[in-house]
C-alpha cells in the first residue's frame, strides 16, 4: 500500500466532517436568520438531507419540490485536487427528466438553486452521477 491511499482515505473522512459542521453552522445561521434578520425573515422552516457521511459517486435524492413556498438546492463538495463532473438528473412528477452537467472545481462546494434549472409548480427527484467521490446535500426551505 502507498501512502496516497492513506491521505485520500484521511481527506475524505476529513471532508465529510467537515461538510457535516458547515451544514450544521449554515442551518444555524438560516434559523437565527429567519428570527432575526429581513433576508431570510419570510421563511418559517427548513429541511436538509445530507444522505451519507463519506463520499460517493451516485447519489439520489427523493420528493424535492419547486412549488409555491419552497426553495430546493442542492450542494455539491468536490474534496478531491482535481476537477469532477457531476450529472445531475432532475425527474420531474410527469416523467420528464432534465439532465445538467456541473463541473466542480477541486476541494470545493458547489451550489445549485433548483428552481434556476426546473421552472416553478414541479415535484423533482434528483439522480447525481460524479467521475469521483464527492458529498451532496439537498437543504429545502419553505414558508
Amino acid at each position: 500500500m502507498n501512502g496516497n491511499h492513506h491521505v485520500s482515505d484521511f481527506r475524505q473522512r476529513l471532508a465529510a466532517k467537515l461538510i457535516s459542521l458547515l451544514s450544521a453552522l449554515f442551518l444555524l445561521m438560516v434559523l437565527v436568520s429567519v428570527s432575526t434578520g429581513p433576508a431570510l425573515s419570510d421563511r418559517s422552516g427548513g429541511h436538509d438531507v445530507t444522505g451519507r457521511r463519506e463520499g460517493s459517486r451516485t447519489w439520489y435524492f427523493a420528493e424535492g419540490c419547486t412549488r409555491m413556498g419552497f426553495e430546493e438546492w442542492v450542494c455539491l463538495f468536490n474534496p478531491n485536487p482535481d476537477a469532477v463532473t457531476a450529472v445531475c438528473s432532475y425527474m420531474l412528477g410527469n416523467g420528464q427528466v432534465v439532465v445538467r452537467e456541473e463541473s466542480l472545481p477541486p476541494e470545493s462546494r458547489t451550489t445549485i438553486n433548483v428552481s434556476g434549472i426546473i421552472e416553478k409548480d414541479n415535484d423533482v427527484s434528483l439522480s447525481i452521477e460524479a467521475t469521483r467521490d464527492i458529498l451532496a446535500e439537498r437543504p429545502m426551505y419553505f414558508r
